[in-house]
């Protein structure tokens, strides 16, 4: 890894209730955190990616 990736941030979903760095998230919670936080939290099976563009709060869907 690169020194950059220590500082870029990933967007979570959390699966699963869980602590990061003494901090205690609730399932469903959309967190960012630093890549390598991330990366042992999706490992852990307590959070999965949450894609850039995806609403942060869940919305109704139009249909045309």
């Amino acid at each position: 890894g690169t020194v950059e990736a220590d500082t870029e941030w990933t967007r979570l979903r959390i699966i699963k209730d869980c602590e990061v760095n003494g901090v205690r998230f609730p399932k469903s919670f959309i967190i960012d955190v630093k890549s390598a936080d991330a990366l042992k939290l999706v490992e852990a099976g307590n959070a999965e990616p949450v894609e850039a563009d995806a609403p942060q709060m869940p919305t109704a869907a139009v249909a045309e």
